[in-house]
């Protein structure tokens, strides 16, 4: 099993957020630093993924519209038979 943590407190900008995102999964060099892309590489993983992103209210309050857009890309990402979400904090 794999688990990966994400702070809402590193979500300062669009761009951190991307490359705060790309370092705790170990993305490729080709990560596009997108919505697109990011969907595209959570959705690569399996049931055997957990992601529990800590504090996201932080991150709806630092990126406003986009933090909610990227929140909801995980929440995409994890239906099916895919990687298992937990939002801490909310």
């Amino acid at each position: 099993m794999r688990i990966f943590i994400l702070d809402g407190n590193e979500f300062s900008s669009q761009e951190a957020a991307h490359d705060y995102i790309a370092r705790v999964f170990r993305f490729p060099d080709y990560y596009g630093k997108n919505l697109d892309a990011l969907f595209d590489l959570l959705t690569e993983y399996d049931n055997h993924t957990h992601v529990i992103i800590l504090h996201p209210a932080i991150i709806r309050k630092n990126l406003g519209g986009y933090g909610e857009a990227i929140l909801n890309t995980f929440e995409d990402a994890s239906g099916g038979n895919g990687l298992h979400l937990a939002l801490d904090g909310e």
